[in-house]
């Protein structure tokens, strides 16, 4: 009898536990990974900022470039690491589509996983403003006269063009771009065939690369979630911001789209040169054949 009680007890255990890992809603599952991979991504990465905006005055005794450039790659990498095992492991709506394209993520989860990811870019945003909401009121109100001014406090949570729109939209173009290729690359298990627990560290550091070379002209933002949902946390607290929809929720989709095409076009490139190759092989004589033997 205790026998079968235990076995019982077993049993509801990992029933229990199925229904918790949510093993039977896999998009739901999915979508939570999503949601918490991306919120860690906006809390490394803006709450560096943070720490280098608020904290030193400009005597960067808090970090400098180095320092953001080294936390926005790391919190990609952790993002990853937090969404890879139960989701994607996109943490970004353009690689999501990057992906999708390609037949890695099924294009009708594409508005679930961007819906998750913008919901858990708005929760990080929120949680770093919560962290640091005594040092950002001090300088609202010493430097931006009270307002949440998106082009100056607002620099912790957004990117703001400091080049003409036509170059920032042409810079978070190719941005994006070289990201998906990257990832695309990285995961690629026909190419360098690494490790599937090394991904996270070779896509944070391609974001520390990308930030660290393409940062100057519009922030190198590369994510319409990251982007999108900080600015919206600020609209919250600002009610009349400066532009909530901007380039770079569509210049990455965009980036995106042009690498899928250009792979496309050089697979299809490569596929006609080899037949090509395959038809004047067969076409050859027998006599050369016998004279190349």
């Amino acid at each position: 009898m205790s026998l079968e009680c235990e076995t019982r007890f077993r049993r509801g255990l990992r029933t229990l536990a199925d229904k918790i890992r949510l093993r039977s809603c896999p998009l739901i599952r999915a979508c939570i990974a999503e949601f918490c991979g991306t919120a860690v991504l906006i809390i490394f990465g803006c709450g560096v900022l943070a720490q280098v905006f608020l904290g030193d005055h400009g005597k960067q005794s808090h970090g400098g470039f180095l320092s953001v450039s080294l936390g926005w790659g790391m919190a990609v990498a952790f993002g990853v690491f937090f969404s890879g095992a139960a989701g994607s492991g996109n943490a970004n709506p353009a690689i999501t589509l990057a992906f999708a394209l390609i037949g890695k993520v099924p294009l009708n989860r594409i508005p679930f996983y961007t819906l998750s990811q913008v919901l858990g870019a708005y929760v990080g945003a929120s949680t770093v403003y919560l962290i640091y909401r005594e040092k950002i009121l001090e300088r609202v109100n010493t430097v931006d006269e009270g307002l949440y001014l998106v082009d100056t406090t607002g620099n912790i949570f957004v990117t703001n063009p400091w080049a003409s729109h036509t170059t920032c939209f042409i810079d978070q173009v190719i941005g994006t771009a070289l990201l998906s290729a990257g990832a695309l690359a990285v995961v690629d298990y026909k190419g360098w065939k690494m490790p599937s627990y090394l991904h996270p560290l070779y896509l944070g550091l391609l974001v520390y690369t990308l930030v660290g070379c393409f940062a100057m002209n519009a922030g190198c933002a590369l994510n319409p979630a990251r982007d999108l949902g900080p600015r919206l946390m600020l609209l919250m607290c600002e009610p009349q911001p400066k532009r909530v929809l901007r380039y770079e929720l569509f210049s990455a989709y965009l980036g995106v789209s042009l690498i899928n095409w250009m792979s496309r076009k050089s697979v299809q490139v490569l596929l006609n040169s080899q037949q090509q190759c395959m038809l004047n092989f067969h076409s050859l004589p027998l006599s050369s054949l016998h004279k190349c033997a």
